[in-house]
C-alpha cells in the first residue's frame, strides 16, 4: 500500500489467478456456464465484477480459487443483488441494473476549501466535475445526490451561487468555444500574485501585420492555463536513478569526508582552521557522539551545519551557514578584533 509498485503487483497477482482459473473452469462447469462467466467478467486492476446465475452452485468456483495458491485464500459471502465495484454501487432491481455513487465509510468528503491557494477556475470547477460524475454514474435519485454534494461543498466554504452556476452548466448544451481551430495555450507556474492578461494577448494576435502570421493565427483564441508549483518533495528528490552506474563515475567519485579544496588561494586548510578527516567525535551533554561523513565536504561547501571547537578550552559551537569559507573568514576576523 502506498508504494509505486503496489498497482503492478496487484495487477500481476490477479492476472495470475485469472489465468489459472479460466484454464481449470471447464473441469467443474459446463461450457455454457463458462462462456456466461467469461462474458460477464470485468476487472480493473484487483477489483473484479461479474454476474452469476443463482441456479448454479458457486461453491465449486470458490474451492477452485482457493486451490490455485495456498498463500492466497478467498472468503465467501452469500450471494447478493447489490455489490460495490470501485466507486459505484450496482444493484439488481427486478432484472434492471441500477447504479449509484459508493463512498467508503471512512470517506470524509474533504474537498478543497474554496479559500485555499488555487486558481479560481480550479475551485469553481470542483462542483462541475463532481456533479458531472454524479450525472454519469447515478441512474436514480440524481437530485438527492446533487443536494448532498451542495451540502458538502458549502461546509468546505464554497459559495452557493458558485455551486449553482457550475451545476447549471451540466444541463446546458455544449458550445464550440474555440471555433474551428485549436487554441494557443499559454502555460505558467501558478502564483496567486501573478496574473496573465488574456485581453492583451488577444489584441496582440489581432494586431499582427505580417499576412503569413495573420493566416496562421486566424480565428485562434488564447487559452491561459497553470501548472502546479514544485513542492518540497520535488525540491528534495530526483526521478533519475542509476541502477548500474558507469565505471568511470565510480572511479571519479570523491571520497566521503572533510578535505582541502582545490583552490590554491584558499588559506583556510593551510592555517589549520579546517581539520581534514573522515569521522570525528565530540562530547555533548556528557555523551560521546561519533560522526561519520557520508558526503564529500571542503572549504567551498555551501548550505551545511558545522561544528567549531576552541583549541584552548575545548568548548564546541554548532551552527549553520550557507557558505563555509565566508563563515570561517568572518570567525577569524572576529577573533583577531577581540584579541
Amino acid at each position: 500500500m502506498g508504494t509505486p509498485c503496489a498497482v503492478n503487483y496487484a495487477n500481476l497477482t490477479v492476472a495470475y489467478i485469472e489465468d489459472k482459473m479460466f484454464y481449470l473452469l471447464p473441469s467443474i462447469y459446463p461450457r455454457d456456464i463458462c462462456d456466461f462467466f467469461a462474458t460477464n467478467y470485468l476487472r480493473f486492476l484487483d477489483d473484479v465484477y461479474y454476474k452469476w446465475k443463482t441456479e448454479v452452485d458457486i461453491e465449486p468456483l470458490w474451492n477452485l480459487l482457493n486451490s490455485i495458491d495456498p498463500d492466497i485464500q478467498f472468503i465467501f459471502e452469500n450471494l447478493s443483488t447489490s455489490v460495490n465495484f470501485l466507486d459505484v454501487n450496482c444493484t439488481l432491481n427486478n432484472d434492471v441494473l441500477c447504479f449509484d455513487i459508493f463512498h467508503k465509510p471512512t470517506h470524509s468528503f474533504s474537498y478543497v476549501r474554496y479559500h485555499s491557494c488555487h486558481p479560481k477556475h480550479t475551485l469553481d470547477n470542483i462542483a462541475l466535475s463532481l456533479g458531472k460524475r454524479i450525472i454519469q454514474l447515478v441512474s436514480e435519485n440524481i437530485n438527492e445526490r446533487l443536494l448532498q454534494l451542495k451540502s458538502h461543498l458549502i461546509q468546505r466554504g464554497h459559495c452557493l451561487d458558485t455551486i449553482n452556476n457550475s451545476l447549471c452548466k451540466l444541463y446546458s448544451p455544449s458550445q464550440n468555444r474555440y471555433l474551428e481551430k485549436m487554441p494557443i495555450t499559454f502555460v505558467y507556474t501558478y502564483n496567486p500574485n501573478l496574473r496573465f492578461n488574456k485581453t492583451v494577448i488577444e489584441n496582440s494576435l489581432l494586431s499582427l501585420s505580417d499576412p503569413v502570421l495573420q493566416k496562421v493565427y486566424e480565428k485562434k483564441k488564447p487559452l491561459i492555463t497553470t501548472r502546479q508549483p514544485p513542492n518540497l518533495k520535488k525540491y528534495l528528490t530526483k526521478a533519475k536513478f542509476e541502477l548500474n552506474p558507469k565505471i568511470e563515475l565510480l572511479e571519479n567519485r570523491k571520497q566521503n569526508g572533510l578535505f582541502a579544496c582545490t583552490d590554491p588561494r584558499c588559506l583556510i586548510h593551510l592555517r589549520c582552521y579546517l581539520t581534514p578527516c573522515t569521522k570525528f567525535s565530540f562530547i555533548s551533554n556528557m555523551k560521546v557522539i561519533n560522526w561519520i561523513y557520508r558526503r564529500h565536504f571542503d572549504c567551498s561547501s555551501v548550505n551545511l551545519i558545522y561544528l567549531m571547537k576552541c583549541s584552548g578550552c575545548n568548548e564546541i559551537y554548532i551552527g549553520e551557514t550557507s557558505n563555509l569559507r565566508f563563515r570561517l573568514n568572518n570567525a577569524k576576523k572576529y577573533i583577531i578584533n577581540v584579541i
